[in-house]
C-alpha cells in the first residue's frame, strides 16, 4: 500500500503511541497538542481583529445612514465615532497579541466592548418598552452582543483551565 499523506498522518501524528508515563501521552502528542492551541489562538485573534475592525467601520461617522434609538443611548456616553476608535484600538490590540503570541489584551477588550454594547442595548431595549410598548427588536441586538461575548468568555475560562492543568504550552 503506498503511503499517502493521510497514512501518514494517521500513523505519526493521530495514532497514540505509548509515552514516558502512563496516561500523560508522549512529546509528539504533546507537540501536536502545543500546535493545535496556538492555531486556536491565532483564529480565534484574527476572528476578533476582524470582528473589532468591522464594527469601527460601522460606526464611522456617516450622516445618510439611519441609526438605531440604542445609539441615541450610546452617544450620551461618548460621541459614537469615538466609539469607533475604541473598537480600533481593539483590533489593534488582537494584532498586536497575535504578533507577540499572547491572548489576552486584544480578545478581552473585545469582549469587554461587546458586553458594554450589550449592556447598552438592554437598557435602551427596556426605555423603549417602558415609553413606546413592545414591538422594539434592540432586545436581539443585546442577545447578539451579550451572548456571543460569554461564548468566548467561556471558551478563554476553558483554556485557562487547561493551561494551568498543563495540558499546552
Amino acid at each position: 500500500m503506498p503511503l499517502t499523506i493521510r497514512t501518514w498522518v494517521a500513523r505519526k501524528i493521530l495514532r497514540p503511541q505509548p509515552g514516558p508515563s502512563p496516561g500523560k501521552g508522549n512529546l509528539l502528542s504533546l507537540e501536536l497538542s502545543n500546535r493545535r492551541y496556538r492555531l486556536g489562538r491565532t483564529v480565534m485573534l484574527s476572528s476578533a481583529f476582524l470582528y473589532a475592525l468591522s464594527r469601527a467601520a460601522t460606526y464611522l461617522p456617516n450622516p445618510a445612514r439611519e441609526v438605531p434609538k440604542a445609539m441615541d443611548f450610546i452617544s450620551v456616553l461618548v460621541p459614537v465615532w469615538v466609539w469607533a476608535g475604541f473598537w480600533l484600538v481593539a483590533a489593534g490590540l488582537c494584532v498586536f497579541d497575535l504578533v507577540r503570541g499572547y491572548g489576552r489584551n486584544g480578545i478581552g477588550s473585545v469582549v469587554g466592548l461587546m458586553f458594554a454594547w450589550g449592556a447598552i442595548y438592554l437598557i435602551s431595549y427596556f426605555d423603549t418598552v417602558i415609553h413606546e410598548g413592545w414591538g422594539s427588536r434592540e432586545w436581539s441586538v443585546f442577545a447578539t452582543f451579550a451572548f456571543c461575548g460569554g461564548m468566548i468568555l467561556g471558551l478563554l475560562i476553558k483554556i485557562g483551565a487547561l493551561k494551568r492543568r498543563g495540558e499546552h504550552e
